[in-house]
């Protein structure tokens, strides 16, 4: 991509696309890639951007994120592979969404360590979701946030409400602690 993903990706033709041939992480393989790359082109195409795109799902919707989630699972999934499908959480579903809402907390929410981007303007952090994984799930449980034993996403909202409770304007600025705490296996 010439380090140039944005400009490749909104380029690029079928015969470019033959650079990925052969490509493998982990499960996501030539065949993931070069869907998520023509979706990509197509949102790009029709939105001018990832945050348009998102920006308008986000007002259809009412400003709720997980149909807004959801929407984007559908549009972005459209006549994919059914291998592919299973690289992208659907919370429609029931999935945790985990990656989705890192996505959301890193283009939502701004700090002073510059881990978080703040180039969405669009969403109010206060309706940002906790990105809720094994490690997450299991220290907010020894913490007693958190009662239920999946990591759904009816827990990601009973986790976000109770977050919510200490801090309503910006409930996801716990997710680093509750992560971090649990990559320790001895806490």
């Amino acid at each position: 991509m010439d380090n140039q993903p944005w400009e490749w990706i909104g380029n690029a033709n079928e015969q470019d696309l033959n650079v990925l041939n052969g490509f493998v992480y982990r499960t996501f393989n030539e065949q993931d890639i070069k869907f998520y790359i023509r979706s990509l082109k197509e949102i790009i195409e029709q939105y001018e951007s990832l945050g348009c795109f998102f920006e308008t799902l986000y007002m259809q919707n009412n400003e709720n994120i997980k149909q807004m989630l959801s929407d984007f699972h559908i549009s972005f999934m459209e006549n994919a592979p059914q291998r592919t499908t299973r690289h992208l959480a659907n919370v429609a579903k029931g999935s945790a969404g985990k990656r989705l809402n890192i996505l959301l907390r890193w283009l939502v929410r701004s700090d002073n360590r510059k881990v978080d981007l703040g180039i969405w303007k669009f969403i109010s952090t206060s309706k940002l979701y906790i990105p809720l994984d094994v490690h997450s799930g299991r220290v907010a449980r020894k913490l007693g946030l958190l009662e239920r034993n999946s990591d759904d996403w009816q827990s990601v909202e009973i986790l976000t409400l109770r977050l919510r409770e200490f801090d309503p304007a910006d409930p996801v600025k716990y997710d680093f602690a509750l992560f971090g705490l649990g990559v320790f296996e001895n806490f």
